[in-house]
């Protein structure tokens, strides 16, 4: 909460990262990632995933994907990472791969938006810049989260 309350909304990483009301995103979390229900929301992703905050730790949700992962033990850690482009094109941390190219090609979501693949990576879309478009977040999210089923 303190994120938000002392930086406000904004973004990073020429549009990647947004920082989050975390109020907005709690029921959301709870129905596509009940692990996650007690997490508070830090940041979403130009490709849908969330960063959250549970217990001393950031953890990377990946809709997308279906994965969770701790990408961070500490708040200031978490910091560091954000600060560096080679964490967004890491694997092991973001991935942002194809953000770069599909920013390119349609811009940078707003706020509220996110790149999304269509279809869905879990019904068997590629994993290409040509394959996103701009869809709601919310509503991308739950789509995923009823078709894959919720985080595990």
């Amino acid at each position: 909460m303190a994120l938000w309350r002392d930086h406000g909304l904004g973004a990073t990483a020429d549009g990647y990262l947004r920082i989050v009301d975390p109020t907005a995103w709690q029921d959301v979390l709870a129905e596509v990632a009940p692990r996650f229900a007690a997490a508070t929301p830090l940041m979403s992703s130009a490709l849908g995933d969330l960063v959250v905050w549970l217990d001393g730790r950031a953890h990377l949700l990946e809709f997308r994907r279906g994965t969770s992962r701790i990408i961070a033990n500490r708040l200031s850690t978490l910091l560091v990472i954000l600060g560096y482009e080679s964490f967004l094109a890491d694997p092991d941390y973001f991935d942002w791969s194809p953000f770069p190219e599909a920013r390119e090609r349609l811009g940078v979501p707003r706020s509220h938006e996110c790149f999304g693949f269509s279809p869905l990576l879990a019904l068997g879309g590629r994993r290409s810049a040509a394959s996103l478009e701009v869809v709601d977040m919310r509503e991308h999210v739950l789509l995923i989260s009823s078709v894959a089923g919720p985080l595990p």
